[in-house]
């Protein structure tokens, strides 16, 4: 009997220590990747963007990324980034910015196609499409 109850208190003890772990985040895969900006929908229309309109991201394992887009003078230019889900709906972004931490946060969903969607507002009234590269 007391072997039982040895037993059965290191299988309490284990459970514990495992549920006090993160959560699973296995919806953390779908966004590991390179991203390449496609298309805007503002409301209405669906808008193919321009060559200088066009950014990227890049999310890595770990919580870090990369952003690639161009200046005004049509320079490409990238600034490293860290990441984190907010909740199973929205993704924060944060970099540094002149000397200090900057915060983007972004809905996000998928459409059919499978172009991963960024939208500033939970209804997705407007976003921009980005197609998975690699």
């Amino acid at each position: 009997m007391k072997k039982i109850y040895h037993i059965a208190t290191l299988l309490l003890v284990m459970l514990a220590l495992n549920s006090c772990g993160d959560e699973p985040r296995w919806y953390e895969d779908d966004i590991i990747g390179h991203w390449t900006a496609e298309y805007y929908y503002d409301g209405n229309h669906f808008f193919n963007l321009a060559a200088y309109d066009v950014d990227h991201f890049t999310f890595y394992r770990g919580g870090t990324g990369r952003y690639e887009g161009y200046d005004d003078y049509g320079h490409l230019y990238y600034t490293d980034f860290d990441w984190d889900f907010f909740g199973r709906d929205q993704i924060e972004i944060s970099f540094y910015e002149g000397g200090r931490r900057s915060y983007l946060r972004y809905y996000y969903d998928w459409d059919r196609d499978g172009y991963l969607l960024l939208s500033e507002s939970p209804n997705f009234y407007t976003y921009i499409g980005y197609r998975y590269s690699y």
